[in-house]
């Protein structure tokens, strides 16, 4: 009898993971215009301008924006639960170059003043307009997880100092 109970739980466990997989490949393949991407109050889905100004903001940019910082980047990992709860996490494993493929660039994670500036930051926002995808005749909220890929010394001016990377992981909860 045990034998059974067992065989029939890895029987569900493995069925319900295939079906998440399933899910995030469904989610990944739809066309553009069946997604709308996360925002924060105030923005429209997929823009990014009330994020800058929330950053302009609240970042205290003189540490940030420090012309005499070494150039570099920050690399911070968003997840936005179907919620609209955040989360935010820094891979200091990251290893960035400039375009000429050679030159290593410093990586600010979350063991730098710059890094946690920016993280507290990203965590005054309470919630996030999650990101949709259009199915079955109406907008189902989901999880998306991307990447925000930040230039240092921060200019506050300058709108290709933030970039969003929405490729990575639509789908699941």
């Amino acid at each position: 009898m045990k034998p059974l109970i067992l065989i029939v739980c890895i029987f569900f466990a493995a069925s319900s993971f295939v079906q998440g997989q399933v899910y995030n490949v469904e989610y990944a393949k739809a066309p553009p215009e069946r997604k709308k991407r996360p925002s924060i109050l105030g923005d429209e889905p997929g823009k990014t301008e009330e994020l800058r100004r929330f950053f302009n903001e609240n970042l205290n940019l003189n540490l940030v924006a420090d012309t005499n910082l070494k150039k570099g980047r920050i690399e911070i990992i968003c997840t936005i639960y179907a919620s609209g709860k955040p989360k935010y996490d820094m891979d200091n494993n990251v290893q960035i170059y400039e375009s000429d493929r050679t030159t290593r660039l410093v990586t600010y994670d979350h063991k730098t003043k710059i890094g946690r500036e920016f993280l507290r930051v990203l965590n005054l926002i309470p919630q996030w307009n999650p990101a949709e995808y259009f199915k079955d005749g109406s907008w189902q909220k989901i999880k998306l997880t991307f990447l925000v890929h930040i230039k240092i010394p921060y200019k506050p001016d300058n709108p290709d100092g933030i970039i969003f990377f929405f490729t990575m992981d639509w789908g699941g909860g």
